[in-house]
């Protein structure tokens, strides 16, 4: 995810989580991290993703891994602000949990921001309806990824 994000500097990228949840939406154990696709597009404030590609690779990884991992949700960066969930950010999460198709009702988002040295990390999950956001992170997130 550094790599990508250094490599896209200043604008935006990012990509997908797989894995799978320990308790349920408290603890999330990330396997895999899928990355933005070739045909993505990169924009100081936002990116769009190569839809195709990712869907591919998801579909790949759930085979993998015997279809006991899936999507968990998004990441991506903010290479010139701060690693919290923009209106946008919220409303990508809103619409991924109503995603019937997603099968996530509680999809996470990690937003890395660039800090003095290295890159700041943030895991957000959606809180479901009538729940107010909490500005910090709600869950615990290993990495676990190859």
């Amino acid at each position: 995810m550094t790599a990508e994000a250094d490599d896209k500097i200043p604008n935006e990228t990012g990509g997908l989580l797989f894995g799978y949840w320990v308790e349920q939406f408290r603890e999330v154990v990330v396997t895999s991290v899928v990355g933005p696709g070739p045909g993505a597009e990169h924009h100081r404030s936002r990116f769009v993703p190569d839809d195709k590609y990712q869907e591919e690779e998801l579909a790949r990884l759930y085979q993998q891994h015997g279809r006991l991992q899936t999507y968990l949700g998004d990441w991506h960066t903010h290479p010139v602000g701060p690693a919290y969930l923009s209106k946008l950010d919220r409303r990508t999460l809103s619409k991924i949990a109503s995603f019937q198709s997603a099968r996530i009702p509680c999809p996470v988002m990690v937003v890395m921001s660039r800090g003095e040295d290295d890159w700041i990390l943030a895991a957000w999950r959606w809180p479901g309806r009538g729940h107010k956001w909490s500005p910090y992170p709600r869950f615990n997130v290993r990495w676990f990824c190859d």
